[in-house]
């Protein structure tokens, strides 16, 4: 395959796992909001509370997206092996 090609198909992906993201944190917004928090949660407006949890689960909906699908071609390491490499030489370093 072309490496323009790659790149544009690469590219399509992306904004596939980035258009589900958005379309999914307004959905989880609004059912936090209306379902689960209300207008309040512990003295904060339930919108507030339910952008934040929402924005830490399409965090990692995009992050498993993109390395996943849309970069899965590539040569990566496993994300946990990434934290183990660095906490290794953190501990190791004198």
């Amino acid at each position: 395959m072309s490496s323009n090609i790659k790149t544009a198909t690469q590219f399509v992906k992306y904004c596939i796992v980035g258009g589900s993201g958005a379309i999914l944190n307004l959905a989880i917004v609004y059912l936090l909001t209306t379902y689960v928090f209300g207008d309040t949660f512990w003295m904060v407006p339930g919108y507030i509370a339910s952008t934040a949890v929402s924005t830490g689960i399409i965090f990692v909906w995009n992050f498993a997206g993109n390395k996943g699908w849309t970069f899965a071609d590539k040569a990566t390491l496993h994300p946990f092996s990434v934290c183990e490499r660095v906490i290794r030489r953190v501990v190791n370093k004198k």
